[in-house]
């Protein structure tokens, strides 16, 4: 049997999500145990364009991304003005970018959780 270009891409792509949103089952499961798969892929693939629009095309920037863009909502990336100035500096590299969506979600959980208010995990 071969597989093509295309659907190896496919492949991919499916396995890509499928990790993705197995660990945000894991780390929220209060919040993904009763959201389809389907559901939960689909509201991360819309935040694709706006991911590699700022350069993050690699797996572990994009990943990194789309978790913030989950936790935080659509337009997280302007909404935030540091998010926002973070993300559209050129200078930055993707990992670099992507380091510091992950800094900045664990240090806003923890002023959240610290307030009072409601952490995911």
């Amino acid at each position: 049997m071969k597989i093509t270009a295309q659907q190896f891409r496919m492949l991919g792509r499916a396995c890509f999500f499928g990790r993705l949103v197995h660990e945000l089952r894991m780390a929220y499961p209060r919040f993904t145990v009763d959201v389809e798969t389907a559901r939960l892929v689909r509201a991360l693939e819309v935040h694709v364009p706006a991911a590699r629009s700022y350069g993050m095309h690699d797996e572990y920037s994009l990943a990194a991304y789309l978790h913030a863009a989950w936790l935080f909502g659509n337009n997280f990336d302007i909404r935030i003005p540091i998010i926002a100035q973070i993300l559209s500096d050129p200078d930055l590299a993707a990992r670099d970018k992507a380091r510091a969506l992950g800094d900045f979600s664990v240090v806003a959980l923890r002023v959240i959780e610290r307030n009072g208010g409601e952490v995911m995990a």
